[in-house]
Protein backbone atom coordinates (compact mmCIF):
# COMPACT_ATOMS: atom_id res chain seq x y z
CA UNK A 1 0.00 0.00 0.00
CA UNK A 2 1.35 3.44 -0.91
CA UNK A 3 1.51 6.29 1.60
CA UNK A 4 -1.37 8.00 -0.21
CA UNK A 5 -3.48 4.84 -0.06
CA UNK A 6 -2.73 4.57 3.65
CA UNK A 7 -3.86 8.15 4.28
CA UNK A 8 -7.03 7.55 2.27
CA UNK A 9 -7.72 4.36 4.24
CA UNK A 10 -7.20 6.29 7.51
CA UNK A 11 -9.51 9.10 6.39
CA UNK A 12 -12.19 6.57 5.47
CA UNK A 13 -11.79 4.80 8.82
CA UNK A 14 -12.18 8.14 10.64
CA UNK A 15 -15.31 8.94 8.62
CA UNK A 16 -16.68 5.48 9.48
CA UNK A 17 -16.00 6.19 13.16
CA UNK A 18 -18.02 9.43 13.06
CA UNK A 19 -20.86 7.71 11.22
CA UNK A 20 -20.76 4.87 13.76
CA UNK A 21 -21.19 7.44 16.54
CA UNK A 22 -24.28 8.89 14.82
CA UNK A 23 -25.69 5.42 14.17
CA UNK A 24 -25.08 4.39 17.77
CA UNK A 25 -26.80 7.49 19.12
CA UNK A 26 -29.84 7.11 16.87
CA UNK A 27 -30.23 3.40 17.61
CA UNK A 28 -29.43 3.87 21.30
CA UNK A 29 -26.55 1.43 20.86
CA UNK A 30 -24.55 2.75 23.80
CA UNK A 31 -21.67 0.24 23.50
CA UNK A 32 -21.17 1.40 19.89
CA UNK A 33 -21.15 5.06 21.00
CA UNK A 34 -18.64 4.29 23.74
CA UNK A 35 -16.37 2.42 21.34
CA UNK A 36 -15.83 5.59 19.32
CA UNK A 37 -13.94 7.27 22.18
CA UNK A 38 -10.67 6.53 23.95
CA UNK A 39 -11.18 5.77 27.67
CA UNK A 40 -9.33 8.98 28.58
CA UNK A 41 -11.18 11.17 26.03
CA UNK A 42 -12.42 14.64 26.92
CA UNK A 43 -15.62 16.15 25.49
CA UNK A 44 -16.69 19.77 25.29
CA UNK A 45 -20.39 19.40 24.52
CA UNK A 46 -23.13 21.95 24.03
CA UNK A 47 -24.46 21.47 27.58
CA UNK A 48 -21.63 19.79 29.49
CA UNK A 49 -17.90 19.30 29.35
CA UNK A 50 -15.70 16.78 31.03
CA UNK A 51 -13.92 13.46 30.79
CA UNK A 52 -15.79 11.00 28.59
CA UNK A 53 -16.44 8.76 31.61
CA UNK A 54 -18.50 11.62 33.11
CA UNK A 55 -19.87 12.99 29.85
CA UNK A 56 -21.19 9.69 28.49
CA UNK A 57 -23.85 9.03 31.19
CA UNK A 58 -25.03 12.64 30.84
CA UNK A 59 -25.27 12.32 27.04
CA UNK A 60 -27.17 9.06 27.34
CA UNK A 61 -29.69 10.42 29.86
CA UNK A 62 -30.28 13.53 27.75
CA UNK A 63 -30.80 11.60 24.53
CA UNK A 64 -33.14 9.09 26.13
CA UNK A 65 -35.57 11.97 26.78
CA UNK A 66 -36.34 11.98 23.05
CA UNK A 67 -38.59 9.41 21.40
CA UNK A 68 -36.32 9.49 18.34
CA UNK A 69 -33.22 11.19 17.01
CA UNK A 70 -31.84 11.23 13.49
CA UNK A 71 -28.28 12.39 12.84
CA UNK A 72 -27.52 13.20 9.22
CA UNK A 73 -23.75 13.35 8.75
CA UNK A 74 -22.69 15.78 6.03
CA UNK A 75 -19.39 17.42 5.16
CA UNK A 76 -16.41 15.66 6.66
CA UNK A 77 -12.78 16.77 6.65
CA UNK A 78 -9.90 14.82 8.16
CA UNK A 79 -6.17 15.43 8.29
CA UNK A 80 -3.97 12.48 9.24
CA UNK A 81 -0.47 12.80 10.66
CA UNK A 82 0.86 9.34 11.47
CA UNK A 83 -1.08 7.98 14.44
CA UNK A 84 -2.92 11.24 15.16
CA UNK A 85 -5.59 13.07 13.22
CA UNK A 86 -7.91 16.04 13.31
CA UNK A 87 -11.41 15.97 11.85
CA UNK A 88 -14.38 18.27 11.50
CA UNK A 89 -17.80 16.89 10.67
CA UNK A 90 -21.00 18.78 9.95
CA UNK A 91 -24.16 17.10 11.23
CA UNK A 92 -27.84 18.02 11.40
CA UNK A 93 -29.53 16.19 14.24
CA UNK A 94 -33.30 15.91 14.38
CA UNK A 95 -34.91 15.30 17.76
CA UNK A 96 -38.54 14.22 18.27
CA UNK A 97 -40.55 14.13 21.50
CA UNK A 98 -44.04 14.36 22.95
CA UNK A 99 -44.70 16.77 25.81
CA UNK A 100 -46.97 16.25 28.85
CA UNK A 101 -49.97 17.46 26.80
CA UNK A 102 -49.28 14.81 24.15
CA UNK A 103 -48.18 17.51 21.69
CA UNK A 104 -45.54 16.37 19.26
CA UNK A 105 -42.37 18.45 18.88
CA UNK A 106 -39.31 18.37 16.73
CA UNK A 107 -36.03 20.20 16.90
CA UNK A 108 -33.18 20.39 14.44
CA UNK A 109 -29.67 21.22 15.61
CA UNK A 110 -26.79 21.84 13.23
CA UNK A 111 -23.51 20.96 14.89
CA UNK A 112 -19.89 20.57 13.96
CA UNK A 113 -17.87 17.86 15.67
CA UNK A 114 -14.27 19.06 15.98
CA UNK A 115 -12.39 15.88 16.84
CA UNK A 116 -8.83 15.03 17.75
CA UNK A 117 -8.15 11.35 17.21
CA UNK A 118 -5.45 8.80 17.91
CA UNK A 119 -4.84 5.37 16.49
CA UNK A 120 -5.41 3.07 19.45
CA UNK A 121 -6.55 -0.35 18.33
CA UNK A 122 -8.19 1.52 15.47
CA UNK A 123 -9.04 5.22 15.43
CA UNK A 124 -10.57 6.66 18.62
CA UNK A 125 -11.70 10.17 19.52
CA UNK A 126 -9.49 11.59 22.28
CA UNK A 127 -11.03 15.09 22.32
CA UNK A 128 -14.33 16.27 20.89
CA UNK A 129 -15.66 19.81 20.80
CA UNK A 130 -19.27 20.15 19.72
CA UNK A 131 -20.08 23.53 18.14
CA UNK A 132 -23.79 24.30 17.72
CA UNK A 133 -24.27 26.49 14.64
CA UNK A 134 -28.05 26.79 14.82
CA UNK A 135 -31.14 25.33 16.45
CA UNK A 136 -34.68 25.23 15.09
CA UNK A 137 -37.57 23.99 17.19
CA UNK A 138 -41.18 23.75 16.23
CA UNK A 139 -44.24 22.53 18.01
CA UNK A 140 -46.98 20.92 15.99
CA UNK A 141 -49.48 23.81 15.60
CA UNK A 142 -51.25 22.19 12.62
CA UNK A 143 -51.80 18.93 14.48
CA UNK A 144 -50.03 16.86 11.83
CA UNK A 145 -49.68 13.20 12.60
CA UNK A 146 -45.95 12.53 12.82
CA UNK A 147 -46.05 8.82 12.89
CA UNK A 148 -42.67 7.42 13.79
CA UNK A 149 -42.26 3.81 12.70
CA UNK A 150 -40.46 1.42 14.97
CA UNK A 151 -36.72 1.24 14.42
CA UNK A 152 -35.52 -2.16 13.34
CA UNK A 153 -32.14 -3.29 14.59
Amino acid sequence: MTDQQGVLADRLAINDLVVSYARGVDRRDWPLVGSCFAPDAYVVGTRMRGPFAEYFPFLRSELEKFSRTYHMVGNHWASVNGDTASAETYTVALHFWTDASADLHRMAIAVRYADELERRDGWRIVRRTVVADWVYEEPNPMGLAWTLPAVEA
